[in-house]
């Protein structure tokens, strides 16, 4: 009221200063706030252009990215999830543990932090670490599906093959047409002494559409699987597959071995079964 008291009484011009004064206070808080709302845009913009960097397998670029990130706005859970993609994925995995673990300290309860540092455990052949990170998922939420899959995994690095094939079939179960499970559903029930078992897991592998290295693995199994049931028509069959398969695919322990054992002779249902063996817990499948 006194301020109003005080205007009435003042001049026209000190009132159209005022005004004056009030449009420009106006226009510099509308100003602020452009500023502001254009910041926020372009922090959002460096999260966003992060993400799209590390789908496109641009690791270095997604690492500036969300160091950018970090630089103005401070620790973020998944920006830090981000960058251990990002590390996982260029195979720096002490960078990958130190980003999910940070992750995973500011929110303990954050699924995708734990289920990376269980990944990257894996590629570091830690399997008991990858497997009490697994489990500990499934107690909380026995519908993450990866979490099975990289169960199965961790149980079969770790020989307890009739572990493996359960969680593989539980990965299965909500992710019935991923080839890759089959295969090392195949390899677990062969490892362990189900060779019917392990050649139809084999064949749902191989009809799998994709995954090159799968298609190998499985075809592989096949001719074991049949050799060893004494199905040798159908052994040398799949074993005709092999050689096409091993030239179109990445230098891989399993085809490592099949290369230094075959020594470029024909691949036969009986040399691939002598060569290879029934256990092939030392390849990835």
């Amino acid at each position: 009221m006194a301020r109003k008291e005080a205007l009435r009484g003042a001049s026209l011009l000190v009132l159209i200063a005022v005004l004056i004064a009030g449009f420009a206070i106006g226009y510099l808080i509308s100003d602020y706030n452009a500023d502001k709302d254009s910041k926020l845009k372009s922090e959002q913009a460096y999260f966003s252009d992060a993400w799209n960097l590390l789908r496109s397998r641009n690791y270095d670029a997604a690492i500036t990215e969300f160091d950018r990130y970090l630089a103005h706005n401070g620790d973020n859970v998944n920006a830090h999830i981000g960058l251990g993609w990002s590390y996982y994925w260029k195979g720096d995995y002490e960078s990958a543990i130190q980003h999910f673990s940070k992750a995973e300290s500011i929110n303990p309860n954050e699924v995708y932090a734990s289920n990376g540092l269980a990944w990257t455990y894996i590629q570091m052949s830690r399997y008991e670490d990858a497997k009490n990170l697994f489990l500990k998922q499934l107690e909380s939420d026995r519908a993450l599906y990866e979490a099975h899959y990289g169960l199965g995994i961790s149980y079969y690095w770790t020989e307890d093959y009739d572990k493996a094939v359960s969680s593989f079939n539980d990965f299965l179960a909500y992710y019935p047409s991923y080839a890759p499970a089959y295969s090392y559903l195949g390899w677990s029930y062969l490892n362990g002494g189900k060779t019917e078992e392990a050649k139809k897991s084999f064949e749902s592998a191989a009809a799998g559409k994709g995954w090159q290295l799968t298609k190998l693995y499985s075809t592989v199994g096949l001719v074991f699987t049949n050799y060893k049931l004494e199905n040798f028509d159908k052994a040398e069959i799949f074993a005709r597959e092999v050689e096409p398969l091993i030239k179109v695919s990445a230098k891989t322990q399993i085809v490592s071995k099949f290369l230094s054992c075959m020594d470029g002779k024909e691949y036969s249902a009986k040399e691939i079964a002598v060569c290879v063996g029934p256990r092939l817990n030392s390849l990835n499948p």
